[in-house]
C-alpha cells in the first residue's frame, strides 16, 4: 500500500469531529476534567434518536481529513436533572454513532444517561466522546456521580483539591478509575495517611478489574496486612480455579500486572521473563510447523501459567484467600 492511500485508511479507520467536544486521538477523560470543562452536565432519559437533519460541517486536520465526514445523529434528551449548566427540561446532541476510534458517546433510547456536554455554533456535543456519557447500573451509583460532579465543580484547582477529590471518587467501585487516574497522573505523591483511606476503600469494597493494578501501583510503598488479604482473596477469585478461560483472565491484560505488583509486595520475584518466554517457545514451534502464532494458544498457556504461579505463590507464603463477601444486587 502506498503511503498516501495508507495515511487515508488510518484516517478513515480514526476519523473523528474535530469540534470542542471530540479529539484525534483522545485521552482518557476523568469525571474531574468533564465535570469542570463541561458546559452542561445532565442527569437524562434518552426518548429518541434520528438522523441529524443538516449535513455534518466539513472538518480537516492540516488537510487531512478533509472533505471526509461521517453520518450524524441527533439523540433527544428528556433532562432529570442538571447537575453543571442552564436549567433546560429537553436537550438535543449531535454525535456520530459510526465512530470506531476512539469510541462514540452512548444513547440508547429509554435508557437513563449522565451526559456531560459542550456547544458549538448552537448546537451540543457530548464532551469526551465515549467517556462523556455514562450509565450507572442502580440509584445509589446514579447519588455517587452527582455528588462527584458537584465536588468536583466547587473543588480548588491544585493538586490538594484533586487529590482530596480522586480519593472520594475511589472510595466508589464504580467511580475508582476515574479517581485513581487523576492521582497517578500528579506529580505530587501520596502522603501516608492518603495511602491509609485509598487502602481503606479497596478493602471495604474490593473491584475485580483494572482498579486493582491502579491501585497496587499507588500503595506500593504502603505496608498493610488487612490490604494484602483482600487482595489475595481478589486474585483467588480471578485465579483460584482450574479452568484458564474462567473469568476471562485470558483476555484481561491487567491481570499478569496485578499478580506481579503483590508478588513484589511480598518480597518475591515476579515472572514477567518466563511468560514472555512461553510466547517466544509458541511462536518458534508454530513457525517450525510452517503456521502462524495462534494467539488464543499463547493467551491460554499464560493463563495457566498465571495460575500455576498463584498456586506457587500460595504454596510458598502459606495463603489462605478467604472468599470475597458477595455484592449486593443493584438496586432498580
Amino acid at each position: 500500500m502506498r503511503p498516501a492511500s495508507l495515511l487515508l485508511a488510518l484516517v478513515s479507520s480514526c476519523l473523528v469531529s474535530l469540534s470542542p467536544a471530540h479529539a484525534f486521538p483522545i485521552a482518557p477523560e476523568t469525571l474531574w476534567g468533564l465535570a469542570r470543562s463541561a458546559e452542561l452536565v445532565v442527569l437524562a432519559e434518552v426518548t429518541s434518536r434520528e438522523p441529524a437533519p443538516e449535513p455534518k460541517r466539513e472538518q480537516t486536520s492540516d488537510g487531512l481529513a478533509s472533505g471526509v465526514s461521517l453520518p450524524e445523529e441527533i439523540a433527544r434528551l428528556r433532562v432529570l436533572e442538571v447537575w453543571k449548566g442552564p436549567k433546560l427540561d429537553e436537550v438535543a446532541v449531535r454525535f456520530e454513532a459510526e465512530v470506531l476510534c476512539p469510541a462514540p458517546p452512548s444513547y440508547t433510547p429509554g435508557q437513563r444517561v449522565i451526559a456531560f456536554l459542550m456547544q458549538d455554533q448552537g448546537e451540543w456535543y457530548t464532551a469526551g466522546l465515549s467517556y462523556g456519557t455514562r450509565h450507572a447500573p442502580d440509584t445509589s451509583t446514579e447519588a455517587a456521580y452527582r455528588t462527584a460532579v458537584r465536588e468536583a465543580v466547587a473543588a480548588e484547582d491544585s493538586d490538594a483539591g484533586r487529590i482530596d477529590w480522586g480519593l472520594r471518587a475511589a472510595a466508589h467501585p464504580e467511580l475508582r478509575w476515574d479517581g485513581l487516574y487523576g492521582l497517578a497522573t500528579l506529580s505530587t505523591p501520596l502522603t501516608r495517611a492518603q495511602q491509609q483511606r485509598l487502602a481503606r476503600s479497596f478493602i471495604s469494597a474490593p473491584s475485580l478489574d483494572g482498579t486493582l493494578t491502579m491501585t497496587l501501583e499507588l500503595l506500593a510503598t504502603y505496608p498493610s496486612a488487612r490490604l494484602d488479604a483482600v487482595v489475595a482473596s481478589a486474585l483467588e477469585e480471578l485465579l483460584g480455579g482450574d479452568d484458564p478461560e474462567s473469568a476471562n483472565v485470558s483476555e484481561q491484560g491487567w491481570v499478569p500486572q496485578a499478580l506481579d505488583l503483590f508478588a513484589t509486595r511480598l518480597g518475591r520475584p515476579t515472572a514477567v521473563r518466563k511468560r514472555m518466554s512461553v510466547a517466544v517457545a509458541i511462536r518458534s514451534e508454530a513457525r517450525k510447523q510452517k503456521k502462524f502464532p495462534n494467539s488464543k494458544q499463547i493467551s491460554l498457556e499464560h493463563a495457566r501459567r498465571m495460575r500455576r504461579e498463584w498456586r506457587e505463590l500460595k504454596r510458598e507464603l502459606h495463603l489462605a484467600p478467604t472468599p470475597l463477601p458477595q455484592r449486593a444486587a443493584p438496586e432498580p
